[in-house]
């Protein structure tokens, strides 16, 4: 999937972008940067085909709960659940809810440790960082 984004994604504060990364699967992006910003964000790719006035971006919602620039950030495709680690080694597993509302499932505060890299499993069931 090739998608080009002409709309400008707003950030708090003084906050700047760091890190970006796509699900397949629901046409959602995260994005993560400085200040623990954390963003997701669905595209109607249908919307952004036609008319140049239509807004694609059906949703989005900040994160919060990190306190660092995020170093990381992947998802797991197959259960829909978006995977953050802050500088700190502060790892996030977001999931969406039943009412649409975007929450965290697991924190693992590993603040003692840099974390280098995140996979999800090819079955979406066992994650791995280093």
């Amino acid at each position: 999937m090739f998608c080009c984004l002409f709309k400008k994604v707003t950030v708090h504060n003084t906050a700047k972008l760091s890190k970006i990364s796509c699900n397949r699967n629901t046409n959602t992006i995260g994005i993560g940067g400085s200040e623990g910003f954390v963003k997701v964000i669905q595209i109607d790719l249908l919307k952004s085909k036609g008319d140049a006035n239509s807004n694609p971006l059906t949703f989005t919602q900040n994160l919060v709960c990190h306190k660092k620039k995020i170093v990381l950030i992947n998802w797991n495709d197959n259960y829909d659940k978006l995977t953050t680690c802050d500088e700190e080694g502060v790892i996030i597993v977001w999931k969406l809810t039943d009412d649409n509302k975007w929450e965290t499932e697991m924190i693992n505060n590993r603040e003692i440790s840099f974390v280098s890299s995140i996979k999800w499993s090819k079955q979406g069931n066992y994650l791995c960082f280093m």
